[in-house]
């Protein structure tokens, strides 16, 4: 019978055909969930990446420079003297912008719009987001709250020495003030001065690079606790020691999560600052005159 044995031949090799399919399908339901696996990892990785470009720090401090500038006109501004409240570094800005000829109500926010979108075009980066640009600046948003606890905390540890370097007035001119504090402190003593001194530490003088960030770091700090104490009417070594860890903080998270979490990090430490303040004094109180007076 020469037609049995094909029959017997399939019978024996349909089972190891059968064996070879499922163990397929196994290794393609293991690659599926390494696949999911490497997705969700990718979510955070691409989160990470992305928020600390300049493209993203340009759209998450847009609306801050908005509300300052907002704020100002509208709460620290006195028409009939003609005096405008502004932030120091600010002010710094301004001067260093008029000694080049340029001058104008409005721009350091321009200059702060034109370095990040020349440092975009620098770094040669997509002018799209793999994650949605809302659900990015959320996340930003909430990384720069929930980063800026910690800073609270260490205020607290320091409560006792009454070491605030932070101007006092009107709750609303403040917070005008604050608004704008983050982006321009940020801009001169990170982005600003990382630039000069990582010149100047790892370009001219060799430096290797974990110890040239590391002084990087240290030394923007300390001119960060220079400018808050500049003029001060006392000079309290735990203001000096506070401030010097808030902007070593400040420039941790600048070297590793970019300008607009530490601008993020920084206005939401300021905003809390303010609320705990206002809350020590008995609340939110509307001042006669905006006067700014400096609390040591």
């Amino acid at each position: 019978m020469p037609g049995a044995a094909p029959s017997r031949e399939r019978s024996r090799t349909a089972p190891r055909k059968a064996a070879a399919t499922v163990h397929r399908r196994s290794r393609g339901g293991a690659a599926s969930k390494k696949g999911q696996e490497a997705v969700s990892r990718g979510g955070l990785t691409g989160y990470l990446q992305q928020s600390q470009t300049p493209l993203a720090s340009l759209w998450f401090v847009l609306p801050l420079l908005v509300l300052h500038e907002w704020g100002v006109q509208s709460y620290a501004t006195l028409a009939g003297e003609g005096i405008q409240y502004r932030n120091v570094a600010f002010t710094m800005v301004t001067q260093f912008l008029a000694s080049c000829g340029a001058t104008g109500r409005y721009l350091p926010a321009l200059a702060v719009v034109a370095i990040l979108i020349s440092w975009h075009f620098a770094r040669r980066d997509r002018w799209v987001f793999d994650t949605p640009l809302p659900g990015l600046l959320a996340g930003m948003f909430l990384e720069s709250v929930v980063l800026a606890i910690p800073l609270v905390g260490v205020y607290f540890l320091f409560a006792s020495a009454r070491v605030s370097v932070m101007a006092a007035g009107e709750w609303k001119l403040m917070a005008s003030l604050y608004l704008g504090a983050g982006v321009y402190e940020e801009l001169v003593f990170r982005l600003g001065a990382f630039a000069v001194l990582s010149f100047l530490l790892l370009d001219l003088c060799g430096m290797s690079r974990r110890r040239g960030v590391f002084l990087v770091v240290v030394l923007s700090a300390l001119l960060f606790a220079g400018y808050h104490l500049w003029g001060a009417a006392q000079f309290p070594y735990p203001a000096l020691v506070f401030v010097a860890l808030r902007g070593m903080y400040y420039g941790i998270i600048f070297h590793e999560r970019g300008f607009g979490v530490s601008v993020g990090i920084h206005t939401a430490y300021d905003l809390i600052f303010l609320a705990i303040r206002e809350a020590e004094t008995g609340g939110l109180k509307l001042f006669s005159s905006p006067e700014i007076t400096r609390s040591l």
